[in-house]
């Protein structure tokens, strides 16, 4: 969470600069749209994952539980080609945002090895963080009343930071031959499809309702051991999402 503020407040103070410039006037300035939301997040992860131990053991990855969490965003935003727009009764706005979102869950399982169930020696859990930023494309689709439904599309970049643990679960088995690997972070190409719903309350507060389908692409696990235990090859998972979320939009 200290890393989404403090990339949301340069965010924030950079869109302020320029905005607030002397060359910008006041009007312009007041169509500046602040806007925090909130909501579910439900990650889910490629079902073909394995480990290369050595070069006579692949272990695979089996049952995998993505625990439901939490995504947090806030932005800003301004509107474009207001003039060519604002009188047309479809896509009559265009919004640009720069939102960073932030959520965090833990991914479990089984460990096979040697890719048999019958060797289903080893559970495991991995922990997942993402913070991403991401500019988006937000057209009003059309207006009812203070009613405006509106499609997003966005593109960005996706830090995303992944560990993971074992525990043997097999009788007989030596209980200091699970694997731990250290935190990684990798650095992807993320977008994101979806729509949403915007309420208009006063001239400057609005409420939203928004649904996003996200790519976060692949994420491996370092290769980093707290251990003894050999490893060639860490596990890689792929990530998507699917989110609901509520909040406001404030113009100033």
């Amino acid at each position: 969470m200290p890393k989404l503020i403090s990339m949301l407040c340069a965010m924030i103070c950079i869109f302020c600069q320029h905005a607030f410039a002397s060359s910008i006037d006041k009007s312009v300035r007041e169509k500046l749209q602040f806007s925090f939301a909130g909501g579910g997040s439900w990650l889910q992860t490629s079902k073909n994952n394995q480990l290369v131990i050595s070069d006579y053991e692949t272990d695979s990855l089996h049952n995998l539980h993505v625990a439901r969490s939490s995504l947090w965003k806030g932005g800003v935003g301004y509107p474009i080609l207001m003039e060519r727009l604002q009188n047309r009764q479809l896509l009559n706005q265009l919004l640009l945002e720069v939102n960073v979102y932030y959520t965090s869950t833990t991914i479990y399982g089984d460990v096979w090895q040697y890719k048999l169930p019958q060797f289903n020696n080893y559970s495991f859990n991995a922990p997942f963080t993402s913070t991403r930023v991401m500019l988006e494309a937000k057209p009003n689709l059309f207006t009812y009343q203070y009613i405006s439904p509106y499609a997003i599309f966005g593109v960005g970049m996706a830090w995303n930071d992944l560990t993971y643990r074992e525990r043997v679960t097999g009788a007989g088995i030596d209980p200091l031959s699970y694997l731990p690997l250290q935190e990684k972070q990798n650095h992807k190409i993320a977008y994101d499809l979806g729509f949403g719903m915007q309420v208009k309350i006063s001239n400057r507060l609005s409420v939203m309702l928004e649904y996003l389908y996200t790519y976060l692409g692949s994420v491996s696990a370092s290769y980093a051991r707290a251990n003894d235990v050999a490893l060639q090859t860490p596990p890689v998972f792929t990530f998507h999402s699917q989110n609901i979320m509520a909040g406001i939009r404030w113009c100033f």
